[in-house]
């Protein structure tokens, strides 16, 4: 018999897993005191994966519930439709990407174009980040949030969007909780930039910082 991967149903069952916080985080691991109740965290890819942590939850899952199936035919009992709903319909076959036309998320998108271009510009840039004695470097944070930045302005954008069309209570709280993090990964970009314009007193970064600034500005309002 094929061994199936049962951490996701193994992982859901442990009571101080707190319920979806690998929503509100920054997405840096190595730092945050809370991975052994994530289950984004449990499900990680191995050290020779692909680095994907969703999808990994999504294969995980996937599998735990092929396993869950495989033993309702065993017994001659009938699959719930819910099960094989899911089963039918897996997620990781579709784009997954609302199109949108929406101010914020432009100037999220910009913000991450011009981080780009800016980073690209750069002839000492790491091949990854290193976990440093002395915690990250400003360059360190500013690499590792800007592109997440325009991906939470983003959401919050959408799940806003859908709240508004659906009166969906769990899409406002996820389109509030995207935009409190993008507004926590601006902030500490923006201090980071500060530190590095100290430095480099580069013209691009005072640029980054003015977009950081509007995309707080439209994000609070």
């Amino acid at each position: 018999m094929e061994l199936t991967d049962l951490r996701f149903a193994k992982a859901v069952l442990d009571p101080t897993l707190i319920d979806g916080v690998y929503n509100a985080c920054d997405q840096w691991c190595e730092s945050c005191p809370l991975t052994a109740r994530c289950l984004a965290f449990r499900c990680r890819p191995s050290a020779d994966g692909d680095g994907d942590v969703y999808m990994h939850i999504a294969e995980a899952m996937d599998e735990s519930m092929k396993a869950l199936k495989d033993r309702h035919d065993a017994e001659g009992v009938p699959v719930p439709p819910g099960l094989a709903w899911l089963l039918a319909n897996d997620p990781r076959n579709g784009s997954g990407v609302v199109l949108v036309d929406d101010p914020l998320e432009r100037t999220g998108r910009q913000y991450v174009v011009q981080s780009a271009m800016y980073l690209m510009s750069r002839g000492d840039l790491p091949a990854e980040i290193p976990k440093r004695a002395n915690g990250p470097t400003p360059l360190d944070v500013f690499i590792r949030y800007h592109f997440l930045i325009g991906a939470k302005v983003y959401r919050a954008v959408v799940m806003s969007s859908q709240a508004a069309r659906s009166g969906d209570a769990a899409a406002r709280d996820d389109a509030d909780m995207a935009a409190k993090v993008a507004l926590l990964l601006i902030d500490r970009s923006h201090d980071a930039l500060e530190l590095m314009h100290m430095d480099e007193g580069h013209a691009r970064i005072d640029q980054l910082r003015a977009q950081l600034r509007r995309l707080r500005r439209e994000l609070s309002a």
